[in-house]
């Protein structure tokens, strides 16, 4: 908080050299909370940069620091830079084991924003499925990119994928697909479907 209360230049190119000096210091210690810090001064000393092109090489050299990527992706969506987001997403999604949720919409948003349509639709359907009943916001925009003969052929199936925990039979209730319904309710261990229907 303090450090954002001193914008004027001279105070920026003290807080530039020192945050540079501080990255670099936890950049090339070897102990558990090193990454950490480093991480840490990264984002405050990309904050006192204004050229773009700074901080595009800044990122470059240090995208083994998620908290830098991170920056590096809304940088270049800011920008309007959608490819290179997309590439950088992609490229994180490949060396994350658990690509979080955030970045998988974001990645869809950017699919949509370049009208990859297929692509836009592999990541909204698997949100859906995964989110389920917590998001029906994107249940229904998933439902949205089809025409009503389009989605009867398709919605049995993509509603088979979604797990029972993650609300399938709220969904099947929604669609009206009652028989669906029954039978999730009597193959669910226990009576919570069944008394909720």
């Amino acid at each position: 908080i303090l450090w954002s209360q001193f914008q004027e230049d001279e105070f920026r190119e003290r807080n530039r050299s020192f945050s540079r000096k501080r990255f670099e210091h936890y950049k090339n210690e070897n102990h558990l909370s090193s990454k950490y810090y480093a991480s840490k001064w990264a984002i405050y000393y990309l904050e006192t940069l204004s050229e773009f092109e700074e901080v595009q090489t800044f990122c470059k050299g240090n995208l083994e620091y998620l908290e830098v990527r991170e920056y590096y992706i809304d940088r270049l969506i800011v920008n309007k830079e959608f490819q290179e987001a997309i590439l950088e997403l992609e490229e994180l999604k490949k060396a994350e084991k658990n690509f979080k949720s955030e970045y998988r919409e974001k990645l869809m948003d950017l699919y949509w924003e370049t009208k990859n349509k297929s692509a836009f639709l592999e990541e909204l359907s698997y949100l859906v499925v995964h989110a389920g009943k917590n998001r029906m916001d994107l249940y229904e925009r998933y439902k949205a990119q089809f025409d009503d003969e389009e989605w009867l052929a398709i919605r049995g199936p993509f509603i088979a994928e979604i797990s029972i925990w993650s609300g399938q039979d709220i969904f099947l209730l929604q669609e009206k697909m009652y028989e669906e319904l029954l039978k999730v309710a009597v193959k669910t261990k226990g009576l919570l479907v069944i008394r909720r229907y």
